[in-house]
């Protein structure tokens, strides 16, 4: 493997070897081709190294690459797993011994392949028969979506959140086994009888009509019902490539081997994987020309090529600013932005192009520092933005109740949002020009008058960011309660410099601040100086734990006892994303500066210019 030990440590291959895994793995599903563990095995050595790195993403694929290779091992073993429900209980794998469990990580209600109706034919069948089923989503920002969507969906069964496990510090099980769109299949013993890395399939009925053999019938219906619907989307794209194999020839001159070219060496469809590596970017633009420009295509196939033609256009735009940084992001995307909406016009693009709008501002967006005015660049990003969320709501709200899905809206706005604050932030840090006041207001009715119930959480929480934003020389509203179980308000305290401090006893940037507040605070304590720490932390017991190990001197607050004593939920209040969050009051209670993270030197000049030093 002299390629993957040349390659997989270099900065900009951070993902490689997670990647090669992956393709083993895709090629591979269930391990008996030996291609994962004989991919993985001989990275191990360079894995472990990666697995010590500061760098997030390099330690993560690390671990998940080695994942994959323990998760074929674990045939014939006793399988770990503990997670939490969307409905708030803790699921323990163990607890179900003396059953037969499926374990999936597959998100049912979002398959290419429409599973969710074989899931629920499957669970209705054997439920009353010793079976349990799991299936653990990745989730769409809380656990509180992952809730609503199976509810959305009418999951009968236990559906665990990947974020609910994050809240509870439990193991990442998606790293610890390599999990994406895997099944277990346990005996009632626990152990580990097989597993899949391509989802609910054929050989998972298979299997299943051993353990149950008086359900042999039912389940070879469940099972020729999947490979119908995994069948049909096969036969799509292999119909396409029949009917216009020639086309393809003659328009591009490149020649396709057989109608074979259309699947991959174990039946699964996956369109890319039709052009050969050595075909190059404009190759595979103009192959995807053709395939738009088809009038009788396949809609299906059709939006194949469309995703393939967009990840075209985001990399050759993406290049064209790396090569000319001096360009304005519009101009270096112009290409990209006038084929998307050229294609919008297409009726296969009915089910909406919301996503690769997204895709588009969020190529956009990193280069707002490039631009000779910054804030300008911001509020044009902010208007596509606030633009293409109205208008895909208004898509969904046009459609029947039933058919209406926001799944897409709610992730972006929990994530992307978020990603898109944090970039006006960093070019208005003090929310003087009011850049992400803007964004929220302009956002917040939009996401409300959507009647979902995920996205009016959303808003309530932007309305807090705002709130954070443009709380400079605004009165402070905040109260607590103390860990001494006193109840305290911050206007006790007008007439002294106060600053009020989000952490958790967890976060390691919060800890590191403490030994220089802690300096300061002694430093001007007998000038009319106070600190509240409010901890965030989900287990009282961790702050009491905290505080008899360390001896600091300010007032210290928990927001779980201040929620259960029915106060103001203030870390909500004020959109607190991130922690540490600092705010300095002047003597009067209003805001004078605002930090997100930790900064001992920007802390201390802030102290400085309250004390008037």
């Amino acid at each position: 493997m002299p390629y993957i030990l040349k390659y997989c440590t270099q900065e900009d291959d951070r993902q490689l070897t997670n990647i090669l895994a992956e393709v083993a793995d895709r090629y591979d599903f269930d391990g008996s081709y030996n291609l994962i563990l004989s991919t993985v095995d001989p990275m191990l050595p360079v894995l472990k190294e990666l697995e010590k790195s500061d760098d997030f993403l390099t330690q993560a694929c690390a671990k998940m690459t080695q994942g994959r290779a323990f998760r074929i091992r674990l045939t014939g073993k006793e399988l770990e797993y503990i997670g939490v429900a969307v409905t708030g209980e803790l699921i323990d794998i163990a607890d179900y011994r003396g059953k037969v469990v499926l374990l999936s990580s597959e998100t049912p209600w979002q398959s290419r392949n429409n599973v969710l109706d074989v899931y629920k034919k499957l669970f209705a069948s054997l439920h009353d028969k010793g079976f349990v089923m799991i299936n653990q989503v990745e989730g769409m920002g809380s656990i509180e979506a992952d809730r609503q969507n199976a509810e959305d969906n009418e999951i009968a069964w236990i559906i665990t959140s990947r974020e609910g496990g994050y809240a509870k510090k439990l193991e990442d099980y998606r790293q610890k086994y390599g999990l994406q769109d895997t099944v277990f299949l346990l005996d009632r013993e626990g152990k580990v009888l097989h597993s899949w890395s391509n989802g609910l399939c054929a050989a998972v009925l298979e299997k299943l009509q051993t353990l149950f053999p008086e359900q042999e019938t039912v389940l070879s219906e469940i099972r020729t019902e999947l490979i119908q619907n995994k069948e049909q989307s096969r036969m799509e794209i292999v119909q396409m490539f029949a009917d216009n194999a020639q086309t393809f020839a003659s328009e591009l001159g490149v020649m396709l081997q057989s109608v074979d070219d259309a699947l991959t060496p174990r039946g699964e469809p996956i369109f890319t994987d039709v052009l050969p590596p050595h075909i190059s970017a404009q190759v595979k633009s103009e192959l995807t020309d053709v395939l738009l420009s088809i009038p009788e295509i396949n809609p299906s196939l059709w939006r194949q090529a469309f995703q393939l033609k967009m990840e075209a256009l985001r990399n050759q735009c993406t290049q064209t600013l790396v090569n000319h940084p001096e360009m304005k992001p519009e101009e270096a995307f112009k290409e990209w932005i006038q084929t998307l909406e050229k294609l919008e016009q297409s009726p296969h693009a009915q089910a909406g192009t919301y996503h690769e709008r997204v895709s588009l501002l969020l190529a956009m967006m990193p280069y707002i520092g490039q631009t000779d005015s910054n804030a300008d660049y911001a509020k044009k990003i902010h208007k596509r933005w606030i633009e293409m969320n109205e208008k895909e709501i208004d898509r969904q709200k046009s459609l029947p109740p039933g058919k209406r899905h926001f799944s897409l809206v709610i992730h972006y706005n929990g994530m992307e949002t978020r990603m898109l604050i944090d970039a006006m932030e960093e070019i208005d840090e003090d929310g003087s020009q009011g850049l992400v006041a803007a964004l929220c207001d302009a956002l917040v009715p939009i996401l409300n008058d959507s009647g979902s119930n995920e996205l009016k959480e959303i808003a309530n929480n932007l309305q807090g960011v705002s709130r954070r934003s443009s709380s400079v020389g605004k009165e402070f509203e905040f109260e607590c309660m103390l860990m001494n179980g006193e109840q305290f308000n911050v206007k006790s305290l007008r007439g002294k410099i106060v600053l009020v401090n989000f952490w958790a006893t967890w976060c390691g940037p919060c800890l590191r601040e403490f030994p220089n507040m802690k300096t300061q605070y002694e430093k001007y304590k007998e000038k009319g100086y106070e600190m509240i720490a409010l901890s965030t932390d989900a287990e009282v017991k961790d702050i009491v734990e905290f505080q008899e190990k360390n001896d600091y001197p300010w007032l210290v607050g928990s927001l779980v006892k201040s929620k259960d004593a029915g106060l103001v939920d203030y870390h909500a209040h004020y959109g607190i994303q991130g922690i540490p969050t600092t705010f300095l009051l002047d003597r009067t209670g209003k805001v004078l500066f605002r930090m997100v993270g930790n900064d001992d030197e920007v802390l201390n000049e802030a102290l400085r210019k309250a004390f008037g030093e």
